[in-house]
């Protein structure tokens, strides 16, 4: 074999080599962008309370799609006895008018008042509130998610001064 020959079957292995790195790396590149374009159209569907803008003291329920996909066919499952909760001043009736929303576009936000903490904080146990959501993308994927709600961490909340816009 000569010198010549010797170097066409190195350069041909660095060269094959480099092929099959580079499939591999094309490869994960394309995974990478399927999850990312995946990430970039499904929704998600966040559920938290909030202290109000006006009033410390009362809590407003938040839902929100914070995802960058439109969410579909939005159903609601409370835990536990809702019925036991609403005594302790938990005000969840407005999940009645959004169970079966067909329709929930990316940045939409509905806040709706869920109690005052005076009502909600003086009973012992604290209530505590599981939503739990199911919904859907474009394709039809379906996605679950479940939340629990508990006034009892905003216990001691406080704040200095009111709010600027009702300031203004």
């Amino acid at each position: 074999m000569t010198t010549y020959e010797t170097f066409t079957l190195v350069f041909s292995a660095a060269v094959m080599l480099s092929t099959i790195v580079y499939a591999l790396l094309t490869r994960r590149l394309v995974n990478e962008t399927i999850l990312l374009r995946k990430a970039q159209t499904e929704p998600h569907i966040g559920v938290y309370l909030r202290p109000s803008d006006i009033l410390v003291n009362i809590f407003d329920l938040v839902i929100e799609n914070d995802g960058h996909g439109p969410a579909y066919r939005i159903r609601w499952t409370t835990g536990p006895d809702l019925q036991s909760q609403a005594d302790k001043g938990v005000r969840l009736d407005y999940l009645k008018n959004l169970d079966g929303l067909t329709y929930m576009a990316p940045g939409q936000r509905i806040q709706s008042f869920l109690g005052s903490a005076v009502e909600l904080l003086k009973h012992d146990p604290r209530p505590s509130v599981t939503l739990n959501v199911e919904y859907s993308d474009a394709k039809n994927q379906q996605y679950k998610s479940s939340y629990v709600l508990e006034p009892a961490r905003f216990e001691g909340l406080s704040r200095i001064g009111a709010n600027a816009e009702q300031e203004m």
